[in-house]
């Protein structure tokens, strides 16, 4: 299996919302299960973050960015984050459709 390294994209969309200053903020659990997937070689590093209510809850960065330069990963490193911005624009638009400013039925011109 080929290691790659993976992120929330929430971490991308959050870590520019998170002061430089802010204190790291760590819940329990998160980190474990990111040791074990790297472990099994799943995965090289990653970058979580959970964010509720504009208040972060839990941001670490663990592994590495890139196996070869054995670069660490930290909060700031950079995703290519590939055809992941289909489902959240889906999500937009579901939203938007919810909110009554869209209809997914009407026609496209």
């Amino acid at each position: 299996m080929k290691i790659k390294s993976i992120s929330l994209l929430a971490a991308l969309l959050a870590v520019n919302l998170i002061p430089a200053q802010a204190a790291p903020h760590m819940l329990p659990g998160i980190g474990a299960a990111m040791q074990e997937m790297m472990a099994k070689n799943e995965i090289a590093g990653a970058v979580t973050v959970v964010v509720a209510k504009n208040k972060v809850l839990h941001l670490d960065s663990t592994g590495l960015a890139d196996v070869a330069a054995k670069k660490p990963m930290t909060p700031d490193t950079l995703f290519w984050i590939a055809s992941m911005s289909k489902p959240i624009t889906a999500t937009a638009v579901l939203m938007l459709q919810d909110e009554g400013k869209l209809n997914v039925a009407d026609p496209v011109e």
